[in-house]
């Protein structure tokens, strides 16, 4: 099942899933479902809030949203994103 309306949206929601899947749920003791949805609201908290992101000039996605109104248009980071000709 795709994660977003349009392709390049979702290549950013499945790398986001590998990741927490990755740095977090993969090492984890996981129950049940209640402890999988605990954990997982742990995992996406801590990788807005407190996981620093290269791509983001070392910011967290949060730090990163609340900072972007501020930079100058010119200052803005642009994201390539390649379109793949099947």
């Amino acid at each position: 099942i795709s994660m977003a309306k349009s392709g390049p949206q979702n290549a950013y929601a499945e790398r986001i899933n590998l990741t927490i899947k990755d740095e977090f749920l993969n090492h984890w003791q996981i129950p049940d479902l209640t402890m999988l949805k605990r954990l997982t609201r742990k995992a996406v908290n801590y990788y807005n809030y407190k996981r620093k992101h290269n791509h983001l000039g070392r910011l967290t996605p949060i730090a990163f949203l609340k900072a972007y109104p501020a930079l100058a248009v010119n200052d803005r980071p642009i994201v390539n994103i390649p379109i793949l000709n099947s």
